[in-house]
């Protein structure tokens, strides 16, 4: 079972180990729709074994080819007699006659993982042709992530018996961040029908591991501790702990095995880097990732000083985030987590934020997912009320607000008035669950339209126009109307990116996504609108 507390987004199962990132990857069960869990505070393992990491293992559930990366081949769900292994439906995909081998891959989670960590896939097939089972590796940082390769199984010939094929790998090198799994199909109109997939961490013993968060802001020359447990189900032993510094110095960390704690002398020559460090436990076979964010010790004591000003809650939060791929992408590194090592820094105690960011989200979509509609992404939002929220942070826009090829350039994804009457709906929806949550309702952040516009010049003019000056402020006045209307506190993002003097300096080259300086940011931006209204008082 995954606890995830501190920052956590949670799924409808709780024994999930994955994380979104690009959401791209690979998951075989679901073509679905993963919710996503991150900044995990506390992993139990039982068993030799976890349960499956992956959504409808059974193919049971109607899918969305969307979130499937494919190569050569298409996904189709199928039935009958013969077709399936175990229940009513399974999956098939096939090459077409010129094509001699294609693999499927999902579009959804990665894996993270550190070196040392053993995972087993396997998945009843059968067909023509010979699959194989492998997975994807990717280094870097979340914000810059970089191919390592491929390892996978031998092929396996299939004929019209189910067999299970497994393929079972430990990671090795310490570079790797996380890891896609995929099907690879070989042989000139070969086909595969794939039913009861399985995707397992296996450990060697029962175990918990325990560390305040896993994402830290620190400045050059801190000393930084962090508190590290790991106890067993079968003894008292300590921990058999290997601490990795991935890309810094091993000199500048030491590790107390008696207390537990971890010291880590950051780095001078650090700012602007995102400095990883893996702990894997040789007794149990699991591990965890820690990223430290380097900035300035001017921005960190900016920060610092506002959450000094903050009012102290008198209990735990929960805090549920909605928004687009701005929440979504470079989880670990983005603006949610950040919010949620600073709010566990100051207060002491959980506030839990729970992201429901969805890459490629526009308002209408959220709200008709809320409402429980058969709508792309539903799975995404399993059990979104289940911890009931007592504050909701609602960001997006961008979606919204791009020109679409389709129109030529000249009318938005969403209409303003759509924009605004369904963002008001969501705001009434959310205080029919809680009457007393509080509602933060942020502007779209700005872009930088150079950047997007000779993305869009490069690509032939064929895709949609994200970041139009003139349209995004027509859906900023949109949400400053509803939350004015509504009575929700109003945080102008907006305004604030596009006035910062370097505004590029803030997004990725997309001229859309925030950078980690845009992160940082809107961090401070939020938190010091919350020091004005008092409002972590929640009583």
């Amino acid at each position: 079972m995954i606890e995830l507390t501190n920052i956590l987004l949670y799924n409808n199962n709780s024994k999930m180990r994955m994380i979104f990132n690009d959401i791209k990857g690979f998951v075989l069960k679901n073509y679905l729709l993963f919710l996503i869990g991150f900044l995990t505070v506390s992993l139990s393992v039982g068993g030799a074994e976890t349960g499956n990491l992956l959504f409808n293992a059974g193919f049971e559930d109607v899918g969305y080819v969307y979130d499937w990366k494919t190569s050569g081949c298409g996904v189709k769900q199928i039935s009958g007699p013969g077709q399936v292994c175990s229940g009513k439906l399974a999956a098939s995909f096939k090459l077409g006659k010129s094509k001699e081998s294609a693999f499927i891959e999902n579009k959804c989670p990665r894996i993270r993982v550190v070196s040392g960590e053993t995972f087993e896939l396997s998945v009843m097939a059968k067909g023509q042709g010979s699959l194989s089972l492998g997975c994807a590796m990717l280094g870097g940082t979340p914000m810059r992530l970089k191919g390592l390769g491929i390892v996978s199984s031998k092929p396996v010939k299939l004929d019209e018996k189910w067999r299970k094929i497994v393929f079972t790998h430990t990671f090795t090198k310490r570079d790797v961040l996380e890891f896609s799994y995929r099907i690879q199909l070989q042989g000139q109109g070969a086909e595969v029908q794939l039913d009861d997939a399985m995707l397992i961490q296996v450990v060697k013993r029962k175990a918990e591991f325990k560390a305040p968060s896993g994402n830290y802001m620190v400045y050059p020359g801190q000393h930084v501790e962090i508190k590290v447990a790991i106890s067993y189900k079968d003894d008292k032993s300590r921990a058999d702990l290997a601490v990795v510094p991935v890309n810094f110095p091993a000199s500048c960390v030491s590790w107390n095995k008696k207390s537990g704690e971890l010291t880590v002398n950051v780095p001078v020559q650090s700012i602007g880097k995102t400095l990883r460090m893996d702990l894997f436990d040789r007794s149990s076979g699991i591990g965890r990732q820690v990223y430290l964010d380097a900035v300035s010790r001017t921005q960190y004591l900016a920060v610092e000083r506002v959450m000094k000003q903050q009012v102290r809650p008198t209990r735990s939060l929960n805090v549920l985030v909605l928004g687009d791929s701005l929440s979504d992408l470079y989880r670990g590194q983005n603006y949610v987590d950040l919010l949620a090592f600073w709010t566990g820094k100051q207060f002491g105690f959980d506030i839990r934020w729970f992201n429901y960011g969805v890459r490629g989200d526009y308002i209408s979509r959220i709200f008709r997912r809320l409402k429980g509609d058969q709508v792309w992404g539903k799975r995404r939002y399993n059990d979104i009320f289940a911890n009931q929220p007592d504050v909701a942070f609602i960001f997006c826009g961008h979606n919204d607000s791009r020109l679409t090829a389709s129109s030529k350039f000249t009318s938005p994804k969403v209409s303003v008035e759509t924009f605004k009457n369904d963002l008001l709906a969501t705001v009434d929806l959310l205080r029919r669950k809680n009457q007393a949550i509080k509602i933060v309702l942020l502007t779209p952040a700005a872009s930088n339209f150079a950047k997007s516009q000779a993305i869009w010049r490069q690509k032939g003019k064929r895709i949609d126009l994200f970041g139009q000056p003139a349209i995004m402020k027509k859906f900023r006045d949109a949400v400053i109307e509803a939350a004015r209307e509504q009575k929700c506190i109003l945080i102008d993002l907006y305004k604030y990116t596009e006035n910062y003097p370097a505004n590029a300096e803030l997004f990725q080259p997309d001229g859309v996504h925030l950078s980690a300086l845009g992160n940082y940011f809107v961090t401070l931006k939020i938190m010091e609108n919350l020091t004005k209204k008092g409002f972590w008082k929640i009583h």
